[in-house]
């Protein structure tokens, strides 16, 4: 059984993602939590998920913060973006963040579980459209040649230099 471990911002969304995921034999939802936090970072160290199902807009922290905290506690666990943002940059970002699935909420319903089952088989999964322009460019695909928010090239300057515990801190 591959465990999956659901965050999402929008309860209804949350909830309908389990269910689907629930009826297929493979998968199992073992757990889920609405928006993110540095508890939900604890919960996934304890369950230790297969693969994370992760939007990207939320309120408290977002996909460009938590990426990194994953990746660095819970380097086996798998990431699949998904998302609203069709926007080639953010698909992009992501891709070179090394996250292995991204998938728009407005595709298939069971895309999400094919995504699931290939990133959990060590394969990635992104858009087959999204997938050919990011091939034809990867020998030029460098991250100043993406138009990044002022956030963003904050974030990546600090990944650069390890620091991420110094920007990724509780609101108050």
């Amino acid at each position: 059984m591959i465990k999956v471990f659901l965050i999402d911002d929008h309860p209804l969304i949350l909830n309908s993602i389990h269910a689907i995921l629930s009826d297929d034999q493979e998968i199992n939802v073992v757990g889920k939590n609405i928006g993110f936090s540095l508890e939900t970072l604890d919960q996934l160290k304890d369950i230790n998920p297969d693969v994370i199902v992760l939007d990207i807009s939320m309120p408290e922290y977002d996909a460009f913060e938590i990426v990194p905290l994953l990746r660095k506690d819970l380097k086996h666990a798998r990431i699949i973006i998904y998302t609203m943002h069709s926007l080639y940059r953010y698909l992009k970002y992501f891709f070179l963040m090394k996250v292995e699935g991204y998938v728009v909420k407005s595709s298939r319903t069971d895309n999400l579980i094919e995504a699931i089952k290939t990133v959990y088989s060590g394969d990635i999964y992104y858009p087959d459209h999204m997938l050919e322009k990011i091939n034809q460019s990867e020998e030029s695909m460098e991250l100043n040649q993406i138009q990044f928010t002022v956030f963003e090239k904050i974030l990546l300057e600090n990944l650069n230099k390890n620091y991420t515990k110094s920007f990724i801190q509780p609101t108050q």
